[in-house]
């Protein structure tokens, strides 16, 4: 059964690789941390994490470690899955969503879709078997294996959808966790500075008060003082 699930898992995740939404991106809305699909002038083609921008030039990262540079003026198009971003509007990167989404929705989208694909292909494979004179078994598994398949892909990807969803909300709720964290400290901060400003204008009241009251006894003592022939 584990075997089952894992080869399954693997088929259902290089069914979404291939077949993952992606959008065409203008090199102005490219932002440093986009994976991207570069395909060049000469029809050469790259897949990347951008890792330096420059008006005229980028640095693309692939799954290997290799980096490339591209001229900008050597780009046909490129593409990008939909950018996601959190409340203040930074830009949630790809690898942020991988080291977060799990396969969850993944695995039991696949496994529900296939039995239900092939059960429905199944019932239409056989109505076609009935009414078909030749190639009964053709017309039967073939319908069969192509619906599970086409019914694979679509809840794979259903599934994969629901798991990038889920790490996305997770990011923006761990960054706004972390921005409210920050707002608290720059508050206890600022309240720590309130307090010891406070102690220090008390502190110089008070020594100013002293201060007056010494000039008022040294003033006494002068006025105290006999007069001298």
């Amino acid at each position: 059964m584990r075997m089952s699930a894992g080869v399954l898992l693997v088929t259902s995740v290089g069914l979404v690789a291939g077949c993952a939404k992606r959008i065409p991106l203008p090199y102005e809305e490219v932002q440093q941390g986009s994976q991207v699909w570069v395909r060049t002038v000469e029809n050469r083609r790259h897949v990347g994490v951008v890792t330096d921008r420059r008006p005229d030039r980028f640095v693309l990262r692939s799954a290997d470690g290799r980096s490339d540079t591209l001229l900008v003026a050597d780009v046909a198009t490129i593409e990008a899955r939909p950018q996601a971003y959190d409340e203040t509007g930074r830009l949630i990167t790809e690898r942020e969503i991988d080291s977060v989404q799990t396969h969850r929705n993944l695995l039991l989208y696949s496994v529900g879709g296939t039995a239900l694909s092939f059960g429905t292909s199944f019932c239409l494979g056989s109505f076609l078997r009935r009414h078909v004179n030749t190639g009964q078994d053709l017309a039967q598994w073939g319908v069969t294996g192509l619906g599970t398949a086409v019914g694979l892909a679509v809840f794979a990807q259903a599934g994969d959808r629901r798991d990038r969803m889920l790490a996305i909300e997770a990011i923006r709720d761990h960054r706004k966790e972390l921005a409210a964290k920050e707002v608290q400290r720059q508050r206890s901060r600022r309240e720590q500075l309130e307090e010891e400003l406070q102690q220090l204008r008390e502190q110089q009241r008070k020594e100013q008060e002293e201060l007056e009251r010494l000039k008022r006894l040294l003033e006494q003592e002068k006025q105290a003082e006999p007069n001298r022939p």
